[in-house]
């Protein structure tokens, strides 16, 4: 079991959040944990996509050259 925390939502969003649980018979921590999940893996994608992008020794191709790579 995980560990309990507590915090506010804007009414908006606690809204949608409660009227998805009860319309597709799933608890509202489903929904919670699924879109942190989500939230955290395209965080993660885009940071290592930025860090790659700002570092300066790594190599930039075009989308043809990697499509040609590929053998696209």
């Amino acid at each position: 079991m995980g560990k309990v925390k507590a915090f506010r939502l804007p009414e908006e969003i606690s809204g949608l959040l409660e009227k998805t649980a009860k319309k597709t018979n799933r608890t509202e921590t489903f929904y919670v944990v699924e879109a942190l999940k989500n939230y955290f893996s395209e965080y993660y994608d885009y940071q290592v996509a930025k860090d790659r992008f700002e570092d300066s020794t790594d190599e930039i191709i075009s989308s043809k050259e990697m499509r040609e790579r590929l053998g696209l």
